[in-house]
């Protein structure tokens, strides 16, 4: 399935370079990121940037399927790097992913462009994703906290157990 970039964007915020951000907190997730702008026909991803971008595609996963998403390999030669993904088995909803400029010099995007590929792959899953990015909106979302009670795994006699089973949780 091809899939093409929305008109939205969403760019890091340098203005809290150097801070670190705390994967549970939302509110420093938040401030990770600049507002969500349009992406217009002179939006250039500048060198050594990250931005998150959206599908305009609305993703439904079959059950018993994984989705694989790939950046194109023309786009990837001309220096843009983004890590493979995949939607879970049930995901319905559009998809923002995280892109790269590895070069040097800042890559013009235009809306519309053809950036990814996903592919459906047979997987043995019992249960569908219902997790925090189902249904989600047209445009960028960004990070979301993670969650203590499911996210923590804690190590204990040979045994991991999530965080609710822990001896302090």
């Amino acid at each position: 399935m091809d899939l093409h970039v929305d008109n939205t964007i969403r760019r890091d915020n340098h203005a809290h370079a150097g801070e670190v951000i705390n994967l549970f907190d939302q509110a420093s997730l938040d401030k990770s990121l600049m507002p969500e702008t349009e992406l217009t026909g002179d939006s250039i991803i500048e060198a050594h940037e990250r931005v998150l971008l959206a599908t305009i595609e609305v993703v439904k996963v079959p059950h018993g399927y994984v989705g694989l998403i790939m950046l194109r390999s023309t786009v990837a030669r001309a220096g843009l790097v983004a890590p493979t993904t995949y939607a879970d088995s049930g995901f319905i909803g559009t998809l923002t992913m995280e892109v790269f400029n590895s070069n040097k010099w800042g890559i013009d995007l235009q809306a519309g462009t053809h950036l990814w590929n996903m592919v459906l792959v047979a997987a043995p899953f019992e249960l569908d994703y219902t997790g925090k990015y189902q249904n989600q909106p047209q445009g960028v979302v960004g990070a979301k906290a993670l969650d203590y009670d499911k996210d923590i795994w804690y190590y204990k006699d040979n045994i991991w157990a999530p965080a609710l089973q822990s001896p302090d949780g």
